[in-house]
């Protein structure tokens, strides 16, 4: 039901399907309890019941763990998550590596963005964060909101990456909820950012 749009005859079709089976399953119990005992059918309900519990109480403590990923959205998570903090820091160190021998010795600027999760991703590193870019300095690396900018363009490279990720709980229909319970998928907003690198920093210039 979840890969088709609510008004479609394939999620109509499923929705019936679903619901004869739920049929299906109290007939059958039903019938086990006329036929032959209401003790083993009352018995083999609570143990189907306890199997299927069990299975979903253990896939929500993965999910409570965290072990299934930014991917799968649960309800008690905080607003804005860095969705690709160690993809960032990974591409500055390999930046870094590559230009200086040492993945931690490029300077960085941090332009524009108030981002505390952004400073503490690049602790390692010797940060800057200023409102506005001097057009005389040139920092190794300089990172950026989402918007072009003509200054860096003509000097450096640039890769946008997806930042800050907000789940929108209060705005998704009813369908989309179907489909978090089941596949924890939900609609979100992004913040994208751009990380400049300095074009004399790479081989080919």
């Amino acid at each position: 039901m979840t890969w088709f749009p609510a008004d479609s005859r394939e999620y109509a079709l499923r929705f019936w399907m679903l619901l004869g089976s739920i049929v299906l399953l109290l007939l059958s119990l039903l019938l086990v309890g006329a036929g032959w005992s209401t003790r083993i059918a009352r018995i083999g309900g609570v143990w189907g019941f306890v199997i299927a519990l069990g299975a979903l109480t253990l896939g929500g403590t993965f999910g409570a763990a965290g072990l299934r990923g930014f991917n799968s959205p649960e309800l008690w998570w905080q607003t804005k998550i860095p969705a690709q903090a160690d993809l960032l820091r990974e591409t500055v160190n390999q930046v870094s590596e590559y230009y200086t021998g040492n993945d931690t010795s490029a300077s960085v600027v941090i332009v524009g963005l108030d981002s505390p999760a952004l400073a503490w991703a690049l602790r390692e590193h010797n940060v800057q964060i200023v409102d506005s870019l001097d057009p005389a300095s040139a920092p190794d690396i300089v990172i950026t909101p989402f918007e072009n900018n003509p200054i860096l363009v003509a000097a450096y490279r640039g890769q946008d990456f997806n930042w800050r990720q907000t789940f929108l709980w209060n705005v998704s229909p009813v369908d989309a909820w179907i489909r978090w319970v089941t596949l924890r998928e939900i609609s979100y907003a992004g913040e994208s950012i751009i990380l400049w690198a300095r074009d004399d920093l790479f081989l080919d210039k």
